[in-house]
């Protein structure tokens, strides 16, 4: 299953983190569902620092950085130029089978709307807020075109944005390859690179 090969490359990931990262407590002006939080320094000023796994997302009311893997699966970052609020999420599946399933992180329908409604609470203007979008990638070689994961979960973002009215002003999908995901909240600037490519250089944007 897919879960399973994003899981994975999330694995191989976390290997190569910095073995100084402290863990600490969240913030008490940020919400988010279950997921990693440590320290790191730039210069003399310190930033926190989330790693969010398949399932969380993490809605920022001051600078920081999130990051996290995805494969098949689809990470959303928002951000509002005139609050300089932010979110991120890290979604498995466009939608859920049926009502009663209700975990909202795991899937773009609910867990898209879920950040975006928290950060339109303060500010509700659709032009005011930007959106980057990464994954969906087909990361498990198939004989069957019906059961397209990675396309479905770009499919799904790219429907709820135009429905808010919200800008899409970049996109990384798509392809057989994981990606390493790091969204700078303070500057609305996301570094993206293919999982694996330790030491290598992360696009900006």
């Amino acid at each position: 299953m897919h879960f399973e090969v994003d899981l994975g490359l999330w694995t191989i990931e976390l290997k190569h983190r910095r073995e100084n990262e402290v863990i600490s407590e969240m913030s008490d002006n940020t919400e988010s569902s279950e997921n990693t939080s440590s320290s790191t320094t730039a210069g003399d000023t310190a930033m926190h620092r989330i790693f969010l796994l398949p399932g969380e997302y993490r809605i920022s009311k001051r600078p920081e950085v999130v990051e996290t893997l995805v494969g098949s699966c689809v990470s959303v970052c928002l951000y509002n130029t005139k609050t300089g609020h932010a979110a991120m999420n890290h979604f498995l599946q466009d939608q859920p089978a049926g009502e009663t399933d209700c975990d909202i992180g795991q899937y773009g329908s609910t867990a898209t709307e879920h950040i975006i409604k928290a950060l339109m609470k303060s500010d509700p203007v659709p032009s005011h807020y930007r959106a980057q979008v990464f994954g969906g990638a087909a990361v498990i070689k198939t004989s069957s075109n019906e059961y397209k994961v990675g396309q479905k979960n770009v499919d799904i973002i790219r429907k709820i944005l135009t429905a808010h009215h919200i800008r899409i002003i970049r996109e990384e999908v798509g392809g057989t390859r994981g990606r390493r995901v790091r969204f700078d909240t303070s500057t609305n600037t996301v570094f993206c690179r293919f999982a694996g490519q330790v030491g290598k250089k992360y696009n900006k944007g």
